[in-house]
């Protein structure tokens, strides 16, 4: 390679070692095509004058680099033959194996004719084998992801310390992600916080010939969740005000999660409450958040991890379930038997009694009680809070409740669940965010089965949008 490619650089990190040169290989045009190339950005830092208004494109020899952060360098020779701008996009097509591919890119002056310099972790999630590239500007405006779940994972520490480190100052992991063209299943190795983050939903969903990026100057939903099973805590509030008692919440695919709960839960009890769940009826909505109370516990179970979970129903006063004389119960050492008492437990507490008011603080502040009566060992656990509503805050003064007690602290997130078509909506996104969560509004009891059978798994932890 041309000594005129003399970037500072601390790992370089070929394909092969053959593909050190001895000489600038040759640029050639495969071909020109009559689409017109995409306009200059005018707000870039290097422009360059454009010899052709034709979408050209080139084959280039590569090397792979780790320290890329998401992007392809090009020469500036190479990009005025392309029409290529600074921070323009383009497709990479390896043809050996088929695969195409969508990078950001930048420009270097040193950078010898020719030659791309490509990232490393972008190199590998587009399966590319081949020591030389065909590449050509992106001709499509890129779209701009409403929401993105990654799933991050410690090299080295608690898992749990970095997730929190994110939370407090989410600015540097979104400087981290800005340049990179996202994809489900990418992985993105990050050394200087010693991080492996694994990009594991992306919405909306979009075709492979497409591309989707982070847009940090709009309002979006950025979400964390700890890999590796993390053990922690749940606190489950559930609404029994008089509304609740409307039957509109439809029964759809949920007689697989039936079978399992019988599985789990061998009680009369139980099996009488589930008869009325029956595919294509409509139960009350105190139905609908005893069964998911039912499916959550379930799950807990299932994981066997040692994990406290608490239940507080609320009306115009809240209440905190007890068993045994305690505000909750372990998981992973309750036997059959108890885990069956629990289950009824929640069905008496849930569906047969009944309130006016929606005390929302009230059920927020009694997380303390619960809180305050752990084991010291299990307070250290992250504690997930879902309230579960069909209405809105009568005490006026939820949002300070939780200001008061659950805001601030680093281990804790707050979820809330509205079920009906009078749900205060803001109010709950309000308490939400306060507390690294958001607002789920299910429309049947197949989505409200989803979803909490996958927060039981893993605590998913929502980015503030406006860091």
């Amino acid at each position: 390679m041309s000594e005129k490619r003399n970037i500072e650089i601390d790992e370089t990190i070929s394909v092969e070692a053959k593909m050190k040169p001895t000489a600038v290989p040759e640029t050639i045009i495969f071909e020109e095509k009559e689409t017109l190339t995409s306009e200059i950005n005018e707000e870039s830092a290097l422009t360059l004058p454009k010899i052709s208004q034709k979408s050209v494109e080139l084959s280039v020899r590569i090397e792979t680099r780790d320290d890329l952060s998401g992007v392809a360098v090009f020469s500036k020779e190479d990009a005025i033959k392309l029409s290529l701008q600074e921070n323009d996009y383009v497709e990479l097509y390896d043809s050996a194996v088929g695969k195409s591919g969508v990078i950001k890119a930048c420009i270097d002056d040193e950078l010898s004719i020719g030659w791309i310099l490509i990232d490393q972790n972008i190199y590998h999630v587009f399966n590319f084998t081949s020591e030389s590239l065909r590449v050509k500007v992106f001709q499509q405006e890129p779209y701009t992801a409403d929401k993105v779940t990654l799933s991050i994972s410690s090299l080295s520490g608690d898992v749990f310390d970095l997730v929190n480190e994110f939370r407090n100052d989410s600015s540097s992991l979104k400087e981290f992600l800005k340049n990179y063209v996202i994809r489900k299943g990418l992985v993105l190795m990050w050394k200087e916080k010693n991080a492996k983050i694994k990009i594991t939903e992306i919405l909306p969903e979009i075709s492979d010939e497409e591309a989707i990026i982070f847009d940090f100057s709009k309002p979006r939903v950025l979400a964390i969740i700890p890999e590796g099973g993390i053990e922690f805590n749940a606190i489950l509030l559930m609404d029994i005000s008089k509304s609740m008692i409307a039957r509109d919440l439809e029964v759809i695919n949920v007689q697989p999660v039936i079978e399992e709960i019988k599985h789990v839960f061998r009680s009369v009890q139980v099996d009488a409450f589930l008869k009325d769940f029956k595919e294509g009826n409509y139960v009350k909505r105190r139905s609908g958040a005893a069964f998911a109370g039912l499916l959550f516990l379930k799950e807990k179970v299932k994981r066997g991890l040692d994990e406290i979970i608490g239940v507080i129903t609320f009306a115009e006063e809240a209440e905190v379930l007890k068993f045994d004389y305690k505000p909750f119960i372990n998981s992973k050492i309750m036997s059959k038997g108890a885990a069956d008492r629990f289950a009824e437990i929640i069905i008496e507490n849930v569906e047969d009694k009944s309130g006016v008011s929606t005390n929302m603080a009230g059920a927020i502040e009694k997380c303390l009680y619960i809180v305050k009566h752990l084991p010291i060992l299990k307070r250290r656990n992250p504690l997930l809070v879902i309230l579960l509503t069909d209405g809105f805050d009568t005490s006026k003064r939820v949002k300070e409740a939780v200001e008061k007690t659950l805001a601030g602290k680093n281990n804790v997130v707050l979820y809330s669940v509205g079920i009906g078509p009078y749900v205060n909506k803001r109010e709950l996104q309000e308490i939400s965010a306060l507390c690294g969560g958001e607002v789920f509004l299910p429309e049947n009891l197949e989505e409200l089965s989803n979803w909490y059978q996958n927060i039981a798994r893993d605590l998913a932890i929502q980015l503030s949008e406006n860091d």
